[in-house]
């Protein structure tokens, strides 16, 4: 299908795609897929959005066993030049690397977004697939919300550094979240992540999901966070990792004055020690810091 060159012949106007678009999708995944329908499908919806200026578009695709041909279908409802909010939730599919292009080459039509969620949990992505969302994520210069799902794919140390890369041209993101558990990530695709903050200086919000992997240094991430001068909430899970010790960069930022949130878990790591009075230095309004499962702990958890 060819992308659309949608006209604007209404200004300033906001539509909700997900009602019309929803129940079809659902319908046809729940049975064997059929590329005519699917096809005959993006027809319909291109012509609903034809005179709309501003599409913000929300799917949840979940367990729909889409794989990467029916992607290649999918895509077609997606080029659409004027599309500013996207949402994309392929959470257990079997899309891999193949669908990741044809998904990542519909979205490279996309003029301006403000906010981009894709969801690819559990897809049997590489590196390769992480390098194509990579590749399209640099043309959004102007994103403010960022949510990337790669938990339970092999994206390894070069797809981290692929990743870093993009995120560090993002410098109008005020909120970003990265999922990465269970993604093969060692300590220099942390380093690689850590370098790309410095760059995002708008940012208020960072999620940052890094649990079951093979990290034991983290200290240049810790760092970055910490000079986030505009910084207000933090999430950071580092549960399960090979961490042995216990970082004293955290103090400067649960010393932040920006900060109104803090939640940091270092749980079931191998930290052995932290001195009593440091703990003290990091307790302040709505902080938490969870580091159950270490040698220093006993049985039930230990937080601050």
């Amino acid at each position: 299908m060819n992308k659309h060159s949608l006209s604007s012949l209404r200004n300033d106007l906001s539509y909700e795609v997900f009602n019309f678009i929803q129940p079809s999708i659902n319908k046809k995944f729940r049975s064997t897929c059929n590329n005519k329908k699917l096809l005959q499908l993006s027809q319909t919806f291109s012509k609903r959005v034809k005179e709309i200026e501003k599409i913000n578009l929300d799917l949840n695709l979940q367990l729909k066993s889409m794989d990467s041909k029916n992607l290649m279908d999918f895509s077609t409802f997606i080029y659409f030049e004027n599309i500013v909010s996207l949402t994309l939730d392929f959470n257990c599919n079997y899309i891999e690397d193949t669908g990741v292009y044809y998904l990542c080459e519909a979205l490279a039509c996309i003029n301006y977004l403000h906010k981009l969620k894709l969801n690819f949990n559990s897809n049997k992505l590489t590196t390769v697939g992480v390098c194509y969302v990579s590749t399209v994520l640099k043309k959004f210069v102007t994103l403010e919300v960022f949510y990337l799902d790669l938990c339970c794919n092999d994206v390894t140390p070069e797809g981290a550094h692929l990743l870093s890369n993009a995120l560090s041209r993002l410098k109008s993101l005020n909120s970003l979240s990265l999922i990465l558990q269970f993604s093969q990530i060692e300590d220099e695709g942390v380093k690689y992540l850590g370098e790309s903050l410095k760059s995002l200086d708008k940012l208020v919000s960072v999620t940052l999901f890094l649990s079951v992997n093979k990290i034991k240094e983290y200290e240049t991430l810790i760092d970055s966070i910490s000079i986030l001068s505009c910084l207000r909430y933090i999430k950071l899970d580092l549960y399960n990792n090979l961490i042995e010790t216990f970082s004293h960069k955290f103090f400067e930022i649960f010393k932040m004055k920006t900060l109104k949130s803090v939640n940091v878990n270092l749980g079931k790591n191998m930290i052995r020690s932290i001195p009593e009075n440091d703990l003290k230095k990091i307790v302040r309004i709505e902080s938490e810091l969870l580091l159950s499962g270490n040698p220093i702990c006993s049985e039930e958890d230990v937080y601050v």
